[in-house]
């Protein structure tokens, strides 16, 4: 018996799940950007440089700083 490839029942699309998938990625482009800015932890490239900014927005994206 031949496996059926198309789907028998169709789904509705939920666009907003993509919409939050876009807005991740995006919070996860500004936070590898603001390591190199702030003043937790160690990252592998350091700017002389810190600033408040970019940690508040470290410490709020990832709590166990």
């Amino acid at each position: 018996m031949p496996i059926p490839t198309t789907p028998t029942t169709s789904v509705p699309r939920l666009y907003y799940v993509d919409w939050l998938r876009v807005l991740a990625m995006i919070g996860i482009f500004f936070f590898h950007n603001a390591r190199f800015y702030d003043v937790f932890g160690d990252w592998h490239v350091r700017n002389a440089t810190t600033s408040l900014g970019p940690s508040i927005l470290v410490s709020f994206m990832s709590p166990e700083l």
